[in-house]
Parts: C-alpha cells; structure tokens; sequence
C-alpha cells in the first residue's frame, strides 16, 4: 500500500502506527522490525515506534541506508559508530 500511495501522489510523505501490523501476534517486536525495514523500501517514512527499542531503531537506520535513504551512509555510520548496534 505504501508504493501505491507514494507513486500516486508524488512528494507525499507517509506515515503509519507501527505495532498496528503485528496485533494479536507472537513476537511482536521481531514482525514490527521486519515490517518496518521492508516499509520504508516501499517508501515508508516515518512510523509510531518507541525510540528507545535499540533493536527497532538500528533496523530503521540500517533500512535507510539500503533504501539509499541515508547519503553515503552518514547516519549510518554515526549510529555504529555511537553504538546504537548489539552484534
């Protein structure tokens, strides 16, 4: 739905309530972060999410930097290099 929205209205931005997705489901917090990355490929950009989940919010950095959302990887980089990643 994302994709189809974007290209129908050109410089539209969108927005969705994340956890709405996984509702009623096990693992929640893994189908939201796999959901979010594959979103913001589709054209996602920006979501509910609790900014303190370290895990959402490097998937999210790292969504934007595949998705060539991120300029030479600046945001990326800034997050590894801050240790916003747990290997």
């Amino acid at each position: 739905a994302v994709e189809a929205i974007v290209e129908r209205f050109p410089g539209i931005h969108t927005a969705c309530g994340l956890s709405n997705i996984s509702f009623g489901l096990p693992a929640r917090k893994f189908l939201n972060q796999t959901f979010m990355a594959m979103a913001i490929a589709k054209g996602l950009d920006g979501a509910i999410v609790n900014p303190l989940d370290r895990k959402m919010m490097a998937n999210i950095v790292a969504a934007e930097a595949l998705a060539g959302k991120d300029n030479y990887c600046v945001s990326y980089l800034k997050a590894f290099r801050g240790g916003l990643f747990e290997f």
